[in-house]
C-alpha cells in the first residue's frame, strides 16, 4: 500500500456499486470520485460536471495510459455532507501486472528503475480579485472565466505535518477535498512487461476503509526519452521556513529533485539568480546546469539522470543585478556570457530585464537594450527578455519575449 512521498515541487465519484461507507461515515462522506490532472477542482464546488464521470474516471475505474519513463497523474475528489471528516487518508495498492506479477511502485528505492506512486493532498488558497496577465493569455476574452473561490494550488505531500496538509485530514462540512496521486511509469523495460497494470485506491477516515476505487494503467510499448522537446520554467522561492529543521541544501536539494522528475527546471529563486556575477557561487551552481546535481551518486533517483537544466535567468522581475550605468551592466553581461559559453554553452541565459513594462517604461528599455546590444566586448550576445507579448516599439530591443 502506498502513500509515499518525496516533497512538493512545488493541484465525484459516487460509488453506489461499492458501498463500503461505515454507518457515521456514510453520513459524512457525501461523494468520492476522480479525474485527470488538467483540471482544477474549487474546494466549494460541489456540483462538479465531471462527478459522474469524464475521461480517467467512467463513475467506477480510474484508466490511465502512458510510456515507460513517463510521470501520469489523477486526481481523487472527497466531498463531505452537512458534518466535517476526521482522519481522512488516500492510499494506493501498487498496482500489479498478472502475467509477470510485476508491481509499478513496488520497489524500495523511491524513484527507482521500477516506478513509484506518491500521494498528496491540495491545499486551497482563496483569490477575491484576481490579476488579469494579458501578455499569458493574449487577450481578456482568453483568461478563465472564473478564477475567484478557493483554488487547489500546491500539493503537500501525504508525511507533512498534519496540520499543515499532511496525513490525515479533518475536511469541514460542505467542501471538496483533493488529492492528487503521481504515477511515475518504470523505466525498466526489461523486467515490465507492457501492458495492463491493475491496483486500488482505498480512501479512509478515522482509520476505516470509506471507498475502494479499482486503478487501471496500461503501460505503452514505448519509451519516453529523457530529452525534452520544451522547457517548463517554474519560479520558486521563500521556501524554508515551510520546512523547520531541515537544512538549506536538503531543502534546495528535494525542491529541485521533485522539478525536475517532472521535466520542470526549478529556477530564479536562488541566490545565484538574483546577485552580481560571482565566480565562486556559479561554479556552486553549475551542477545543476551539466546534470552532476542528477545523479544517485547525489542522491537523485528518476528520470532525466544525468541531464541538467536547460535555463537560467540572471536577475528576476527587474532586479537591478547587472547595476545602473553603462559600463557596470557592459562589464557584468561580458562576465556573465564568458562563463556560460565555457562552463554551460547549452543552457538558454538570459537577462531579465524588467517585468511587464508599460508604454511609460519603454524608453528606459530601450536605453539598457542598448546597453547591451552595443556592448562592444562578448556581452553583446546576451539575451535580453521581459515579459510582455510581441510589441513592434520593442523589437529591436528584446530578444526573448514571454506570451503568445
Amino acid at each position: 500500500m502506498i502513500r509515499k512521498s518525496a516533497f512538493p515541487y512545488l493541484l465525484c465519484w459516487f460509488l453506489p456499486a461499492l458501498p463500503l461507507f461505515p454507518g457515521a461515515a456514510f453520513s459524512q462522506l457525501k461523494k468520492v470520485w476522480a479525474l485527470g490532472d488538467g483540471e482544477k477542482v474549487f474546494r466549494d464546488d460541489l456540483h462538479h460536471p465531471s462527478q459522474d464521470g469524464n475521461f480517467t474516471w467512467d463513475g467506477n475505474t480510474i484508466r490511465l495510459k502512458g510510456l515507460y519513463n513517463e510521470v501520469l497523474a489523477f486526481q481523487v475528489i472527497v466531498q463531505t455532507g452537512n458534518d466535517s471528516v476526521k482522519g481522512v487518508e488516500v492510499t494506493v495498492m501498487d498496482p500489479v501486472n498478472k502475467l509477470s506479477g510485476k508491481t509499478i511502485g513496488g520497489n524500495t528505492l523511491p524513484h527507482g528503475p521500477e516506478g513509484s506512486i506518491e500521494v498528496f493532498s491540495e491545499h486551497y488558497l482563496q483569490v477575491k480579485n484576481p490579476t488579469q496577465p494579458n501578455w499569458y493569455y493574449g487577450s481578456p476574452a482568453s483568461a478563465p472565466e472564473k478564477m475567484t473561490g478557493w483554488i487547489p494550488d500546491a500539493l503537500i505531500p501525504a508525511d507533512a505535518i498534519a496540520d499543515r496538509g499532511g496525513f490525515p485530514l479533518s475536511i469541514a462540512g460542505n467542501r471538496n477535498q483533493g488529492f492528487w496521486i503521481d504515477v511515475e511509469l518504470p523505466r525498466d523495460q526489461k523486467n515490465f512487461l507492457p501492458g495492463k497494470y491493475y491496483g486500488t485506491v482505498i480512501v479512509s477516515a478515522a482509520g476505516e476503509e470509506v471507498s475502494k476505487i479499482p486503478l487501471e494503467i496500461t503501460l505503452l510499448p514505448h519509451y519516453l526519452p529523457d530529452e525534452d522537446r520544451a522547457t517548463v520554467w517554474v519560479y520558486s522561492d521563500g521556501f524554508s521556513s515551510y520546512f523547520p529543521g531541515l537544512p538549506e541544501q536538503r531543502i534546495v536539494d528535494l525542491l529541485k529533485f521533485e522539478a525536475h522528475r517532472h521535466r520542470i527546471t526549478l529556477a530564479g529563486g536562488f541566490p545565484a539568480n538574483g546577485s552580481a556575477f560571482s565566480e565562486s557561487m556559479m561554479q556552486d551552481y553549475k551542477k545543476w546546469l551539466d546534470g552532476t546535481a542528477f545523479t544517485p551518486a547525489r542522491g537523485y533517483h528518476g528520470n532525466g539522470e544525468g541531464k541538467g537544466e536547460k535555463l537560467f535567468p540572471i536577475g528576476m522581475y527587474g532586479a537591478p543585478v547587472l547595476g545602473n550605468t553603462e559600463s557596470a551592466v557592459r562589464e557584468q553581461a561580458n562576465l556573465w556570457v564568458a562563463w556560460f559559453q565555457k562552463n554551460a554553452p547549452d543552457t538558454k541565459y538570459f537577462w531579465y530585464m524588467t517585468d511587464e513594462p508599460d508604454s511609460a517604461r519603454y524608453n528606459w528599455v530601450k536605453e539598457r537594450a542598448e546597453w547591451i546590444h552595443g556592448n562592444p566586448g562578448i556581452g553583446k550576445h546576451l539575451p535580453v527578455f521581459t515579459t510582455t507579448a510581441y510589441n513592434s516599439r520593442l523589437a529591436k530591443d528584446i530578444d526573448i519575449w514571454a506570451g503568445f
